[in-house]
């Protein structure tokens, strides 16, 4: 009889000792992701024109200057790849090379212009300068297969289907594009953008290839917090760490053992719900996904050993506590630790 209280006992100390190591290593392996940069789009590359290349295309191309402000983005629904933005170009260019007709017959890649209207105007050093506000909604394609920790890259590419690089290319850089300090996105910070500026090709036919100038902006988009992260994946944990807690019991309470495995089981298919609702519709495996198959796998386990597992004694119970909690280590390392 005092041996098997001293066995529980020490089987409660070792499930705490575990739960303790686990939770401050499950805080330091989401530290690092929350705070390290890292998207997954792939987007189509701008094409550099090299003098060489410009020769190729012919003629003497005008230089372009391009700029962008960021008022805000009035929709920002990123499980939705929605987003509706605020904004200002300006362009510069020398209008004894090319019409500001032809300028205005600019657009973004897959948008829509719900807005878009001239606002200035003015001549300096032979350099004409306009600007257009627009408001257009952009849909473009991301990457979710590192939800719940997951960054975004989204980019803007301006087109000019009107001009071909033999007429006139872009030119941007860096300090041309300014965000509004306004700007608040719940859950994200804009932290880092990059512009690209050269030609696409659009192969119409094998035989009949069409060249168009395009100026790419991308903005980089970050998580802020974990707060997101907790919501989702903490309650899996705390659940599949209660179902652990019936090798410490009695075997002659085994019907409560049994109605807690179960309902760790059931308290997990039920929280998947909410992880559903909260994740974006994506045909990728996401972390939380696999995170989600682990615990309903273990609590599973965890619920057959308890069934099947009289005669294991209560060492055979801890062995197995401490390989379940290692393996759940060794796919959070795994899984967290791709995303830095």
């Amino acid at each position: 009889m005092q041996n098997n209280t001293k066995n529980n006992a020490r089987a409660i100390l070792l499930q705490g000792t575990l739960f303790a190591i686990f939770i401050l290593f499950f805080f330091w392996v989401i530290y690092k992701p929350a705070k390290t940069y890292k998207s997954n789009e792939i987007y189509r590359p701008v094409l550099s024109i090299s003098p060489q290349k410009a020769r190729e295309f012919g003629g003497k191309p005008t230089t372009i200057n391009v700029g962008l402000y960021i008022h805000g983005f009035p929709e920002f629904k990123i499980k939705k790849n929605h987003f509706v933005i605020d904004l200002t170009v300006w362009f510069e260019f020398d209008p004894r090379l090319i019409t500001l007709k032809r300028i205005s017959n600019f657009t973004f890649e897959k948008s829509t212009i719900l807005t878009k209207r001239q606002t200035n105007t003015k001549i300096e050093k032979s350099l004409f300068f306009v600007q257009y506000f627009m408001r257009i909604t952009l849909k473009t394609k991301l990457e979710f297969e590192d939800f719940p920790i997951d960054d975004h890259r989204i980019n803007l590419s301006l087109i000019n289907k009107d001009l071909s690089p033999s007429e006139g290319i872009f030119q941007c850089s860096k300090k041309n594009i300014t965000l509004s300090k306004n700007i608040n996105i719940p859950g994200w910070d804009i932290i880092n953008t990059v512009v690209e500026t050269g030609y696409i090709e659009n192969k119409l036919k094998p035989s009949n290839t069409k060249y168009y100038p395009v100026t790419t902006f991308f903005f980089d988009f970050a998580r802020t917090g974990i707060r997101h992260i907790l919501s989702i994946l903490l309650p899996l944990l705390i659940i599949f760490f209660l179902s652990l807690l019936t090798f410490t019991f009695k075997s002659k309470s085994f019907r409560a053992i049994i109605f807690i495995s179960v309902g760790s089981i059931s308290a997990i298919l039920a929280h998947y719900f909410v992880i559903d609702r909260a994740s974006p519709p994506s045909s990728d495996i996401m972390i939380s996904d696999y995170l989600f198959l682990w615990a309903l796998i273990g609590s599973s386990t965890i619920l057959t050993i308890n069934i099947i597992g009289e005669k294991l004694t209560q060492t055979h119970k801890n062995i197995i506590t401490i390989a379940l909690y290692v393996m759940l280590i060794v796919i959070m390392l795994y899984f967290f630790l791709q995303c830095c």
